[in-house]
């Protein structure tokens, strides 16, 4: 019996460790994914500034008569 218990022991300690190492990489994982997600929301709106800013250049050239420039507007009056 108490074989058996030193064995249940030792087992359940083996178990809690292991459930710990796995607590932990998951919080690493978390950790990264947070740190990748705030960088992508961070290039996301870098991104969308670059496109206001390009578009509002193109309207500057709004009065350049260039046919492509001419589309691309009514395009986005339609939109």
């Amino acid at each position: 019996r108490n074989k058996f218990l030193e064995r249940n022991r030792a087992a359940a300690t083996k178990c809690r460790q292991k459930k710990k190492e796995w607590v932990t990489d998951l919080e690493e994982t978390r950790f990264d994914l947070e740190s990748q997600h705030n960088d992508l929301k961070k290039e996301y709106s870098n991104l969308k500034n670059e496109i206001t800013l390009i578009k509002s250049q193109l309207m500057d050239h709004a009065n350049c008569n260039d046919p492509n420039i001419d589309k691309w507007i009514e395009n986005e009056a339609k939109r």
